[in-house]
């Protein structure tokens, strides 16, 4: 059933939010205002650029939630849930705000991670907390600029499946518009922050990678080739940047997907591994594994 599909993935939406807030945002927040344990230095302004509409964000899809949990758990031929969403949907406008903010994010994130006690603490929380599914920050943030489109095509798949004579079909048909007008909305700023997902990726995944992450840069694409002269060469990954040098390095990490791929659950977690931190430093011309 769609509808539970919908309930499903919000569930997990809002599980991934409220990690986000208790395993990073709350602990650096204390950090910056003096009264955190972990040893890192950061100011209030590195954390709100961070997680700016993070909190609101969780608390707006938490109400949400609870209103779909009980229309659920009374489910009946014709009851409705797209009329939930359209309470709600005027308050969404907030992701049109984080999806523009995202790459101020990422970088404020890459020049964090210099600090030894910052990056420390990341790799803990990859490695050692379950609900971080072995991803980094960076992965769990592009999530919210995922939902909006995960949850125009839920909606498109249940309205294929509604009668027309059905009493949610109109507002399934309202929702889907709002939903469309808000992803129109925020088009600019997910483009935006794709690439500079992408370019996240790229710097955790070559070894001694130059810093790439300045605002004034940004991903163009990325293709694999055959080094020369020697044609058997193995095959490198080559990363032209607008403003920068192709970079060819050796990956660090596992291949990780295209910032448009889905989330490996329904849910529209995290995105995939962000690897491991590098040092700045120049280019090397060695291979992929």
């Amino acid at each position: 059933m769609i509808a539970k599909e919908i309930q499903s993935t919000e569930s997990s939406y809002v599980a991934t939010l409220n990690m986000i807030t208790r395993l990073f945002l709350q602990p650096l927040r204390d950090c910056s205002q003096g009264t955190g344990t972990l040893g890192i230095t950061i100011d209030r302004a590195q954390v709100k650029t961070m997680f700016l509409e993070i909190e609101t964000i969780g608390q707006l899809h938490t109400a949400l939630l609870l209103d779909i949990d009980t229309r659920i758990a009374h489910w009946s031929p014709s009851q409705k849930i797209a009329d939930i969403f359209l309470s709600y949907v005027s308050f969404m406008k907030v992701y049109t705000r984080y999806t523009n903010n995202f790459e101020f994010a990422m970088q404020t994130i890459t020049a964090c991670r210099r600090d030894d006690a910052f990056f420390a603490y990341l790799k803990k929380c990859k490695e050692e907390d379950t609900a971080c599914g072995k991803l980094w920050l960076e992965d769990h943030l592009i999530t919210p600029v995922q939902r909006i489109p995960r949850l125009i095509l839920l909606f498109r798949e249940l309205l294929k499946r509604t009668h027309s004579e059905h009493p949610d079909f109109t507002d399934i048909q309202k929702a889907i518009n709002e939903l469309e007008t808000l992803a129109a909305a925020m088009n600019e700023g997910k483009a935006r922050a794709e690439r500079s997902m992408m370019m996240v990726r790229i710097q955790h995944m070559v070894k001694h990678c130059p810093d790439i992450m300045i605002p004034t840069r940004q991903f163009i694409n990325d293709f694999p080739c055959v080094a020369l002269p020697t044609a058997a060469a193995p095959v490198s990954t080559h990363v032209p940047l607008d403003d920068a040098p192709v970079i060819r390095g050796e990956s660090v990490d596992s291949e990780p997907p295209s910032p448009s791929s889905p989330s490996p659950d329904a849910s529209d977690g995290a995105a995939g591994s962000a690897g491991d931190r590098l040092s700045p430093g120049t280019p090397v011309q060695s291979n992929r594994d």
